[in-house]
């Protein structure tokens, strides 16, 4: 009898090479460089924004990524969705050095941004909607004076827009190391996902490949397969679930799962975007790899 051993090594797929950090959060728990501040921040609902998970702040919560480096100048890209709370005022989004807020806006009780750089604020004319998806991107560059750079910009296609807000004299002088979504309005609640951070301009935004769980033991084939607790659990069913891999996409299996089928890759992936394999943890097991086996398993007693 022959096995056929399949040999994934962990690949981290949370951050993209195309930028500086790229989250996205198909994880149990806050993913690495992510914490909590105040309240604790939901990061396994299924109300996703991309893929199948993202995280859900309410009143009191504060979720925190501190950057790789710090900043001088540095973009930020996210998608957000509100779903409650808007017509109070509530903190959103903060750059900040360590503790101290650099660039950030708040949503007003008229349901628009109020942007600052520093002390130096201007405030926006888009009402935003409830349950409606938008994308923000956020640009601070710091000054030496008055004279500091923010630019805040909101669309609902994906496409970068003419700025919503611009100011060109910050009073903001420092580097920004973290930032913080946070919501301390009454009522609040809203999801985010998909946070990008770069020095450089990011434009349009680009969505993220996609990512497949595969959990032999505990998973099924009804579902999404999006988020490890949506798990798909053949590998048939990556050709039988209406999934179409396309280059860049990622192929998580289980750690410690063994698969007695065969494994027929429908797609191809493209250079520099390979369709990956690989594996996740969900059950203590990280140093046990999954393992694929297009034989079945006999006892050599059944054949005496």
């Amino acid at each position: 009898m022959y096995q056929i051993f399949l040999i994934l090594f962990l690949f981290i797929g949370l951050s993209f090479g195309q930028y500086d950090e790229r989250w996205r959060f198909e994880e149990n728990g806050a993913p690495t460089g992510w914490t909590d501040l105040g309240g604790a921040a939901n990061y396994d609902t299924l109300a996703s924004l991309e893929g199948g998970e993202s995280v859900r702040i309410e009143t009191g919560d504060q979720s925190k990524k501190t950057f790789l480096v710090s900043y001088d100048d540095v973009w930020v890209q996210f998608i957000i969705k509100i779903t409650s709370g808007l017509g109070t005022a509530s903190g959103t989004f903060y750059l900040n050095n360590s503790a101290t807020a650099r660039c950030y806006f708040n949503i007003t009780t008229g349901s628009v941004c109020k942007f600052f750089h520093g002390a130096t604020n201007s405030t926006g004319s888009t009402v935003l909607a409830a349950d409606t998806v938008y994308y923000f991107w956020v640009h601070y560059a710091k000054g030496t004076g008055a004279n500091g750079v923010a630019e805040l910009y909101i669309s609902t296609d994906g496409d970068i827009p003419a700025a919503e807000l611009s100011i060109t004299t910050g009073t903001a002088t420092t580097s920004v190391d973290n930032l913080t979504m946070y919501a301390n309005g009454a009522g609040w609640r809203y999801i985010f996902d998909d946070v990008i951070i770069d020095a450089d301009s990011i434009g349009n935004y680009s969505a993220v490949p996609a990512a497949y769980y595969i959990d032999e033991d505990k998973g099924s084939d009804s579902n999404n397969g999006k988020s490890p607790r949506s798990a798909l659990a053949s590998l048939d069913s990556i050709n039988t679930a209406g999934i179409t891999l396309a280059a860049g996409d990622t192929v998580f299996l289980r750690t410690g799962d063994t698969w007695r089928e065969t494994l027929t890759v429908p797609a191809s992936g493209s250079a520099g975007l390979p369709i990956t394999f690989t594996k996740y943890d969900s059950t203590g097991e990280s140093g046990v790899k999954p393992k694929i086996s297009g034989a079945d398993d006999y006892l050599a007693a059944a054949y005496k």
